[in-house]
């Protein structure tokens, strides 16, 4: 291969109108010229660009290739921090912690067979990066007023025009307004009075000889005392003159009763700001309805109050929700069917397992419908076997068996290292995507009650490595790379150097499904796809780190630890969470973050992040 020469200059002119989403990024120019001084023009160029931290050979913070081309005079123009990303988070780098340096490496031929071309120190430009976040510096002196220029001469006097043409001649005025009207005048003599008209009939009602009598019309004349209403200026009575006087209105009958306003429970949901106290007769469920201010209360009082059912239908039962050996039931319900219920009362039960032991179905006293219903037991306890638990159950005189199948122990794979104790298995389902997950992530002690919950952070671990230990936060580390897929330790195993991977070699077919090496997860679980991690991501109501929150996985912020040296970043600001799918020497990951999108992307299998994992 021919040697070349590659003239560098990083240039200055930093993008600092930074939006609140977008990567942040340094231009980057070189001329890459052959061994005579002519330059490479027009080709295919394979770049590879490492920061180096202290010095030319200090530590790699962030590596990033670009297939890129010359121009016609030979250039380069790239924008570092935007390229294919090999190791590092641009946007994690510290810039004010020390001074770093550039490599840079290329294949003329537009390849990945790198030539090391040199390494320089960064003067300022990121240290501008640095300075959009960074801490202001003190306010300058005010500098010294400049001499005031000197005025310029005074412009000659302009030419005066010549004068316009007269207007037309306006149109005539308005006519004036009229003179004053003449005095009024004298009022003309009164009239004679007309004859006085005839006396006219008497009026219908006459009055009335008992207090408190309301007349009525009969059809043909208007009754004067009859006690049918009464209104005694204190209270109302029908069918009563001396109505009760702790009461406004009092209806008096042997014979009658009083029929309230009868419609459905649509018709009654249709009244508009129903008065709290308002009554109803429901036709729908044939019991009075009153409004309470808050709701419809509904009072259905039969008089013999025993519940009867005609038939319990246990073979018909179904059950919700999954049991295991040794976890404790969560979630699980089972409906049994009856037919012929009477309205009336049924009473609270608990009845306990036979079969597999350690478990008891529990419902609460209630009505009965009129006709055929459901009753929903609810399934409590700890199963201390797999098999078939049986519930023997009597309900108003009518009895039958239901049976639950409980499944085997969740258990995790031979040698795991807890950090903190065995995680619970509690399963969540996404109704959106379908799938059902454990409902907090690896190592954490409980479901997330907010993003920055740091008993629902859990582990962080090395992608591909079984849960050996390495996981634990704060978890010796050693610079010591692995060549076999199981460490004979516990330790987080640093890797500063290409291809950043704690294994050496390399292997891609780690953590490939529920039987897949090193899979951590409990039997029955394992490490999702990039596809089920990316629709989980498009269920989110919004694409941010609080989306990921609302989320029926209510994922929180548990931050990373460093590929090369193992220490914490970015724990309650940013959500990193590993995927199945390997990407050349790089695995996908779920990134969110409080001051970054959320986003499926790449980066080194050295990192520690965390794991939520998914039902098979």
């Amino acid at each position: 291969m021919k040697k070349i020469f590659l003239f560098l200059s990083v240039s200055l002119l930093l993008n600092l109108t930074l939006k609140a989403q977008a990567p942040q990024g340094f231009n980057y120019q070189a001329v890459a010229r052959n061994t005579t001084g002519i330059a490479i023009t027009n080709q295919n160029i394979g770049l590879e660009i490492s920061l180096r931290q202290g010095s030319a050979t200090g530590t790699i913070v962030y590596t990033e290739t670009f297939n890129t081309s010359s121009n016609n005079i030979g250039l380069i123009n790239v924008v570092v921090g935007t390229g294919t990303v090999i190791a590092g988070i641009f946007n994690t780098i510290n810039w004010g912690s020390g001074v770093y340096f550039i490599e840079i490496s290329m294949d003329i031929t537009g390849g990945t067979s790198y030539t090391l071309m040199g390494t320089q120190q960064l003067m300022s430009v990121p240290y501008a990066l640095f300075s959009a976040n960074g801490t202001p510096g003190a306010t300058g002196a005010a500098g010294t007023n400049g001499i005031n220029g000197i005025n310029g001469a005074t412009g000659a006097t302009g030419v005066i025009g010549t004068n316009g043409t007269n207007g037309l001649v306006g149109a005539t005025g308005a006519a004036g307004t009229n003179g004053t009207n003449g005095l009024v005048g004298a009022t003309g003599a009164a009239g004679t009075n007309g004859t006085v008209g005839a006396t006219g009939a008497t009026g219908l009602l006459s009055s009335g000889t008992a207090a408190g009598n309301t007349p009525y019309w009969n059809g043909s004349q208007w009754i004067i005392n009859n006690s049918n209403i009464h209104n005694n200026g204190a209270g109302i009575g029908i069918g009563t003159t001396s109505p009760n006087a702790s009461a406004k209105f009092e209806i008096a009958s042997i014979t009658q009763g009083l029929l309230p306003p009868r419609m459905t429970t649509i018709q009654r949901d249709a009244i508009a700001s129903p008065a709290t106290g308002l009554v109803i007769f429901n036709t729908t469920t044939n019991c009075l309805n009153f409004f309470t201010g808050s709701g419809w209360n509904e009072t259905c009082g039969i008089l013999n109050t025993t519940g009867t059912i005609i038939a319990l239908n246990c073979v018909g039962a179904t059950t919700t929700g999954t049991l295991n050996n040794g976890t404790v039931a969560i979630g699980v319900s089972t409906t049994v069917p009856y037919t012929g219920g009477n309205g009336g009362i049924y009473s609270v039960q608990a009845v306990s397992s036979t079969g597999v032991l350690g478990l008891t179905a529990n419902i609460s006293g209630s009505t009965l419908a009129l006709g055929a219903g459901n009753l929903v037991y609810t399934i409590s306890g700890t199963p201390t076997s797999s098999g078939t638990a049986s519930f023997a159950i009597t309900v108003c005189g009518q009895s039958c068996s239901f049976t639950v199948s409980v499944g085997a122990a969740v258990v995790y794979p031979a040698g795991t290292v807890n950090c903190a104790g065995a995680t619970a298995v509690v399963d969540v389902i996404n109704t959106t995507t379908g799938k059902i997950w454990m409902d907090r992530n690896l190592g954490a002690t409980q479901e997330a009650t907010s993003s920055t919950d740091a008993n629902a952070y859990g582990d962080l671990y090395q992608w591909g490595r079984r849960a050996d230990g390495h996981q634990c936060r704060t978890s010796a580390t050693t610079a010591t790379l692995s060549s076999i897929d199981q460490p004979s330790h516990g330790n987080f195993i640093q890797a500063p150097s290409y291809p950043y991977d704690w294994r050496s070699p390399q292997n891609s077919n780690l953590w490939q499904g529920v039987n897949g090496v090193n899979n951590p997860c409990p039997s029955g679980y394992r490490i999702p796809t990039e596809t089920e991690l990316e629709a989980e991501r498009l269920s989110w109501s919004v694409n941010t780190w609080m989306g990921a929150f609302a989320s029926p996985l209510k994922l929180p912020l548990p931050g990373a630890r460093d590929f090369s040296d193992g220490s914490s970043i970015g724990v309650g600001t940013f959500g990193f969470y590993w995927s199945s799918k390997v990407s050349a020497e790089s695995s996908t990951y779920l990134s969110f973050g409080s001051s970054s999108t959320p986003i499926i992307t790449i980066t080194s299998r050295a990192y520690g992040f965390a794991v939520r994992c998914i039902k098979d």
